[in-house]
């Protein structure tokens, strides 16, 4: 009878030990998938970021673009009327 409660008594504890031990690996487990939910969620923020940021370059270059352009139009305009002067002035 002491042995088959010996017995009892170790499969007890190993079986507390192993519940212990599951316990543990669901909690870190847990605390993984946690944390990659956060770094999913840091990322689609990020990526929200960089096309904004992308967005607002493409629409400076633009601008750019534009500008010189009317800067080129410009140039040219005052080109032709010193020319104009200085077939004038001739």
């Amino acid at each position: 009878m002491a042995k088959l409660y010996t017995q009892l008594r170790q499969e007890h504890l190993d079986l507390i030990q192993t519940t212990r031990s599951l316990r543990l690996q669901a909690s870190s487990a847990k605390i993984a998938i946690e944390e990659r939910e956060r770094l999913e969620r840091e990322m689609k923020t990020k990526n929200h970021e960089l096309a904004d940021m992308l967005q607002e370059r493409d629409r400076a270059l633009h601008e750019k673009d534009q500008s010189q352009g009317r800067q080129r139009e410009e140039v040219e305009k005052l080109k032709r009327e010193l020319l104009l002067v200085l077939g004038r002035a001739e």
